[in-house]
């Protein structure tokens, strides 16, 4: 009975989620259908000796808790090549917008830069802040 059920389980290797490996990590505080169910993307750090994992993000900051692995989950078992075209920017605000629905155009703030910049919608990781803008712009 033991083979038998061996065969269908899924186990864990260490290769399954290799340091340097791109993750998301599933969203505990999520309630509302329409907001995403995973945060990230994270970089695994390490595996730490009780199976759990230590993650950063994109602009470099470390995670302030430890992941365990059924709430991670692989984007690419390969680093990301970055350059400067892909650098991440933590966004202080969205100041206005131009375009269409779809295909709109936000005029961005960044923290430590003083001069916004016109940033397309696809371009932001978390869409939290355009949410927050538009509640915003509406109840004006």
């Amino acid at each position: 009975m033991i083979k038998r059920l061996d065969k269908q389980r899924r186990v864990l290797t260490e290769n399954s989620f290799p340091v340097g490996a791109i993750v998301t990590i599933r969203d505990p505080t999520s309630n509302d259908k329409f907001q995403p169910k995973y945060l990230g993307p994270y970089t695994i750090i390490r595996r730490t000796r009780n199976g759990t994992f230590q993650l950063k993000d994109e602009t470099g900051v470390m995670l302030d808790r430890h992941v365990p692995v059924d709430q991670l989950k692989l984007i690419s078992k390969t680093p990301r090549q970055r350059d400067l075209e892909t650098s991440a920017y933590e966004v202080e605000d969205i100041v206005g917008h131009t375009g269409t629905t779809g295909s709109y155009v936000y005029h961005t703030k960044f923290k430590g830069y003083p001069v916004p910049e016109w940033i397309p919608e696809e371009n932001f990781a978390d869409t939290n802040v355009i949410r927050r803008y538009w509640s915003r712009v509406n109840s004006a």
